[in-house]
């Protein structure tokens, strides 16, 4: 009922959906408890959650001969992309977009979650 295939797409629409409002709540106002509120305990459920699944299901995935470098093109593949760049064009379009942070989160949730749908569940 509740498996790793039912899992990951929650913690991804939950990435989704949290990603804005802490940033916005971030950017109204700027307190000890909304730090530790917002980004410290919501996001370090999701972050959590999202790390605890994308590795079990990256087991899944790959065999066990293929998995060190299956996992590992995968993860320094999308890091290079998302996590290296993903500050830089952050910086570059907080500009004119105020929350770009959260935008830039929500962006990346909702590819990750396109992806997972089309190509998850042939798994």
């Amino acid at each position: 009922r509740y498996g790793l295939r039912s899992v990951f797409p929650a913690v991804l629409g939950a990435c989704l959906v949290a990603g804005y409002p802490i940033y916005a709540l971030l950017d109204d106002s700027l307190s000890l408890p909304v730090i530790v509120l917002g980004p410290g305990i919501l996001f370090g459920i999701v972050s959590g959650a999202l790390g605890t699944t994308s590795n079990l299901l990256s087991s899944d995935i790959f065999h066990p001969k293929a998995r060190h470098r299956g996992v590992g093109l995968g993860y320094n593949t999308s890091i290079m992309i998302f996590g290296g760049l993903g500050p830089a064009w952050v910086e570059l379009a907080k500009d004119s977009i105020p929350l770009a942070a959260g935008y830039f989160l929500m962006l990346t949730a909702a590819f990750s979650f396109i992806v997972y749908y089309f190509y998850g569940y042939s798994l």
